[in-house]
């Protein structure tokens, strides 16, 4: 009886909140054909009480609120050293380490999947040492990499740009790197007719005659003042244009307020409308909406929304570097930017939106460029890495 212990970074409630349901897609045995595992349970460091997802069990970690904080900001900071001689991990928790050393030893995992990077890896450490199964992890954020990936067992990156930063940054040894992209389910990201968007998308906004959309959190990272610049020079160019924004302020609401004050700064109160966080369900109506989807995100790791907006046929103008460039090709599915030029991003902009044939031929190649990115393909990859290390 194979067992999987996965550890992840975000308390279980966030997946309930961010629509990310299926996030466990590629390891649990109720998706996976293969049955690679017979048992999977958690182990979440940031779960105040014991909890069930998608029928498996959550052990939680989190007791102590105060000192899950401090290490927290102590591995974001690189103030704290990671699995070191002295245990600084393990001696900063030792008040918890023989919860993880009963929980481990009685569970007695096959294979440890911290998900991300952080401060999952630390906790992944500890329970390979208490149970002597392999420890695998996935990254997705170049920003969240810490040096304790240079021990696991097996790094799984999302992107190229990962995996080249894990190499030359942080010594991970090349034999123990795979590239798997996280995979998005082009069943239910798919192009969506005129009559269906009509019951998501808000009734004024239905037949605007350019319209732009962007989604993700109003944080600094997705550079969404740049895009608001850049909507403020073609406004006047493209009349009646429409931008919609969807996304939570997340942890920078003082960063949503700037953006706010910005769009009144720039007059675009009538152009740029934030509606909010939106359930999964209504996304690709919103994605099948909109005209381009524009996001001069300044970091990302593989991006989930551009790979969506693609698949429901809508072009994508982005950052033309790093892992945003992995998706989209200027001129094949989009355009790729300097996120910091309003000018170059506006001038796309107008490309897009005024030659039809150009945005036609955008439209055709979006969905087609990512089908190497579909779940199935996604879920065998995960399934034959699991088979190589828990055999």
């Amino acid at each position: 009886m194979k067992k999987l212990l996965a550890i992840p970074n975000d308390p279980t409630s966030a997946y309930f909140r961010s629509s990310r349901e299926d996030f466990l897609g590629e390891f649990n045995p109720k998706y996976d054909g293969s049955r690679r595992f017979d048992e999977v349970r958690f182990l979440n460091w940031r779960d105040e009480k014991d909890t069930s997802f998608q029928g498996v069990d959550s052990k939680a970690f989190l007791k102590d609120k105060s000192l899950v904080e401090k290490l927290y900001r102590g591995l974001t900071n690189l103030e704290i050293p990671f699995d070191s001689e002295e245990g600084s991990f393990s001696a900063l928790f030792e008040v918890e380490a023989d919860l993880v050393r009963k929980f481990v030893s009685e569970y007695n995992p096959d294979l440890i999947r911290a998900f991300n990077t952080h401060f999952a890896v630390e906790l992944g450490i500890l329970a390979r040492r208490y149970s002597g199964a392999p420890l695998m992890v996935s990254g997705h954020d170049p920003t969240r990499l810490t040096p304790a990936i240079a021990g696991v067992d097996a790094m799984v990156c999302e992107s190229y740009e990962l995996r080249n930063l894990c190499l030359e940054e942080f010594g991970v040894n090349p034999q123990d790197i795979s590239v798997i992209h996280n995979g998005i389910d082009l069943d239910f990201f798919s192009p969506r007719s005129t009559s269906s968007i009509a019951e998501y998308v808000p009734a004024e906004f239905l037949d605007a005659p350019y319209k732009v959309f962007s989604s993700s959190r109003l944080v600094k990272g997705k550079n969404i003042e740049t895009l608001m610049k850049s909507l403020a020079l073609v406004k006047d160019e493209l009349p009646g244009l429409v931008h919609l924004h969807l996304g939570a302020a997340g942890s920078q609401p003082e960063k949503a307020a700037e953006i706010m004050d910005l769009r009144g700064e720039l007059g675009l109160e009538s152009t740029s409308h934030f509606l909010g966080a939106k359930q999964k369900k209504e996304l690709p109506f919103y994605y099948s909406w909109a005209d381009v989807f524009v996001l001069p995100t300044l970091w990302e790791g593989l991006s989930r929304v551009m790979r969506e907006s693609l698949a429901c046929g809508t072009p994508v103008i982005t950052t033309n570097y790093g892992s945003s460039a992995e998706i989209v090709q200027t001129g094949f599915n989009g355009v790729g930017v300097d996120p910091m030029n309003e000018e170059e991003i506006a001038e796309a902009i107008l490309e897009t939106l005024k030659d039809d044939i150009f945005r036609k031929k955008l439209s055709n190649n979006s969905r087609p460029s990512v089908e190497k990115y579909s779940l199935p393909l996604s879920m065998e990859l995960y399934s034959k890495l699991y088979a190589e290390l828990s055999r």
